[in-house]
Parts: structure tokens; C-alpha cells; sequence
């Protein structure tokens, strides 16, 4: 089944490597746009924004070759972004008949030795899978 990284950020290598599709640069401008807010929303803006962004998602899915009906077959969107969002985001890829799905990563702590003997934590994310929201 194929997803789409719906999200604001760009498919790490590791989600590339699952089969993750990330989204065309054409289209990613206007869905950051969308996740991003700048104001306290009301309730109906986000409402509002979720139902714009499913719109843009079926756009993009089309102009891939993808149609809708078969759950092994349709693209299904991999989605993230601020909290207040999200519910109500899940709620309008449901009524569209599409499954969104987040990541699941797992934070791999390294430490690292600086040329001065000193040590530098890095904190990698590492794609493990995804979670169905159902």
C-alpha cells in the first residue's frame, strides 16, 4: 500500500528506503502553508484547513496515477503536524474514504568525541514504521 509523506517535513533517508513517497516540491509550498499556523485558530479555520488539505492530498494522488476505493491500492497520506490539527485532520481523510497513517520513529543517542576530548550528544531519529489510525 502506498504513502505519502503529507507532512511538513522531508522523508528521512530511512523512510525513503520503506517506500515512503515524499511530496513534489510543487505542491509541498502550499501544504506547509496549510499546517502552519501563525494565530490562535478558531475551531472552524482548522476544521476548515483539514478539509483543504485533504483536497490538496487527493489533487496530488491524482496527478501521481493514484485513484481511490482500494485500501491496498490508494495512496494514503502520512500525516503530522501541531496537536490541534490532528484529530480533526484523521476525521476528514476518514470521510474521504482515505487511512492516514503517522510515523514511528525510535531518538538513537550517540556520543560523539570532539577534537578536544570533549563529548557531543547527538540525538538521530530513526524511521521504525507507521501507525494505522483507525
Amino acid at each position: 500500500m502506498p504513502i505519502l509523506n503529507f507532512t511538513q517535513h522531508d522523508c528521512t533517508q530511512d523512510q525513503l528506503d520503506a517506500g515512503i513517497l515524499d511530496c513534489d516540491p510543487e505542491y509541498k509550498q502550499e501544504l506547509v502553508r496549510l499546517l502552519t499556523f501563525e494565530e490562535i485558530p478558531t475551531s472552524s479555520e482548522v476544521w476548515n484547513r483539514a478539509v483543504r488539505i485533504v483536497t490538496l492530498f487527493e489533487l496530488v494522488a491524482v496527478s501521481m496515477g493514484y485513484s481511490y476505493g482500494n485500501e491496498q491500492t490508494s495512496l494514503h497520506p502520512m500525516i503530522g503536524g501541531v496537536p490541534f490539527l490532528m484529530s480533526l485532520l484523521e476525521d476528514a481523510f476518514e470521510d474521504a474514504g482515505l487511512t492516514p497513517y503517522y510515523a514511528f520513529s525510535k531518538r538513537v543517542s550517540e556520543d560523539q568525541v570532539q577534537p578536544d576530548g570533549s563529548i557531543k550528544k547527538v540525538s538521530t531519529f530513526k524511521h521504525v514504521g507507521l501507525y494505522k489510525v483507525s
